[in-house]
């Protein structure tokens, strides 16, 4: 732009040059020069915007080649994951193909497979069938066997009815004897034996004839009457005496009174008739003397008619310890 001039200094040179062509031909030429300046500054301008203009096409050109290569680069690209698209998808069709193909000869196996499968399970079932019916046939005997074995066993059922009927028989038929054999003697030391021992095998768990029997039985063969202890206790034994006091100590472990009495009348057996210790020890007498000693051992604080019980109890134990060593 053209520098602003003032204006009072150009009226007053106006006024002083009036009309003089050289003042007004330098003026003009001024005027010229600062339109030259203006003009030229101008056009510096102009360059310099052309300049920049230029230098921004150029970086647009080079934006614009980056680009289109880029772009170029992006397109290659893009073609080429689509070729390997494609041909990824060809061979997926060629697989899906083959597949299709071989499970179509997969199937046509398994319905072959699965035919002769149900031939054989056809002909199984024939097979089965036929066993269904030997079955049948050899239940039929087995039913027949099962009627032959219930009526067997009916049969041992009432053999062994019978055959408790006679034991039962045999043994009223034996008390029948003793009780015979005691009414028919003379009420003597023999009867008065072998009622008590009667009486103890017919009431095995009647405690207090059991406990009074073998009180009575010893007193037959206490010291009182020396003349007939020898003779009393082998009667005892002679008519199963012995068995009877022991299967009365077997039956009431328990009951003080009758193992006291009970051990008692055996140490007395024992100690007057040795003959008596082989048929205790036999019917497992030691046994039932230690089981006695052993379930009742403050006998001695119980007070019964026997006073030297406990000594009794050891002694017979002694006794037939003693009599067994012997005989070995």
């Amino acid at each position: 732009m053209p520098p602003k001039k003032k204006k009072g200094g150009k009226k007053a040179s106006v006024g002083e040059a009036g009309d003089d062509p050289a003042i007004l031909a330098q003026i003009e030429k001024q005027k010229m020069a600062v339109e030259m300046d203006h003009l030229s500054h101008r056009m510096k301008i102009l360059l310099h915007d052309q300049e920049s203009m230029s230098t921004q096409k150029v970086e647009l050109k080079d934006k614009m080649k980056k680009e289109s290569t880029k772009h170029e680069h992006i397109y290659n690209h893009l073609n080429q994951q689509i070729t390997d698209k494609e041909q990824e998808i060809e061979g997926l069709k060629r697989q899906l193909s083959q597949s299709a193909i071989d499970h179509a000869t997969r199937v046509e196996e398994v319905v072959e497979l699965m035919d002769k499968e149900q031939r054989q399970s056809a002909a199984r079932i024939h097979e089965l069938n036929l066993q269904v019916r030997g079955l049948l046939e050899k239940t039929g005997r087995i039913d027949e066997y099962k009627a032959i074995e219930a009526q067997n066993r009916e049969l041992h059922e009432e053999l062994d009815e019978t055959r408790r009927l006679l034991a039962d028989t045999r043994e009223e038929l034996d008390a029948w004897q003793r009780q015979t054999m005691v009414l028919t003697q003379p009420l003597y030391k023999d009867s008065v034996v072998l009622l008590l021992l009667e009486a103890m095998r017919l009431y095995p768990k009647l405690e207090i004839l059991q406990v009074e029997a073998l009180a009575a039985l010893q007193n037959v063969v206490s010291p009182e009457n020396p003349a007939e202890i020898l003779d009393n206790c082998a009667m005892i034994r002679m008519f199963g005496g012995i068995g009877i006091v022991l299967s009365s100590m077997r039956d009431n472990l328990t009951k003080e009174r009758i193992q006291c009495n009970a051990c008692s009348l055996l140490w007395k057996l024992s100690f007057w008739d040795s003959e008596n210790i082989p048929v205790i020890t036999a019917n497992g007498g030691m046994h039932l003397l230690l089981a006695a000693m052993t379930a009742h051992p403050d006998l001695s604080l119980i007070h019964i008619s026997e006073p030297t019980r406990l000594l009794s109890i050891s002694y017979a134990v002694f006794c037939l310890k003693k009599k067994k060593k012997y005989t070995i």
